[in-house]
């Protein structure tokens, strides 16, 4: 049951954020450069957990492979609500928000 968890979280997961990214951004709850730079954040250390579960899989001890592919499936969705925040700033703003 809690393997199911894992994978529903790693898989739906993005999805939710992308539903919570969409609402404040139709409601203005927040702005969205600091939306932006959270989802940023968020999607590297999503990524360098997943590494690093990956090579806890690798040693002797290792952890169940199910969890370092639900954290690097988690991390790769978060790329859609980052890239459709992006979409939604202006052409200059998304420019200079990635150079920060």
């Amino acid at each position: 049951m809690f393997k199911l968890l894992v994978l529903s979280v790693g898989t739906l997961g993005p999805l939710a954020i992308w539903a919570g990214v969409s609402g404040a951004v139709k409601w203005r709850l927040f702005s969205p450069h600091s939306m932006f730079r959270l989802l940023r954040i968020w999607h590297w250390v999503s990524w360098v957990t997943a590494l690093v579960l990956w090579l806890c899989y690798l040693l002797p001890s290792h952890v169940h492979w199910l969890y370092a592919g639900a954290a690097s499936t988690f991390s790769a969705g978060l790329v859609f609500p980052e890239s459709w925040l992006k979409s939604q700033l202006a052409p200059s703003e998304s420019s200079s928000m990635l150079s920060r």
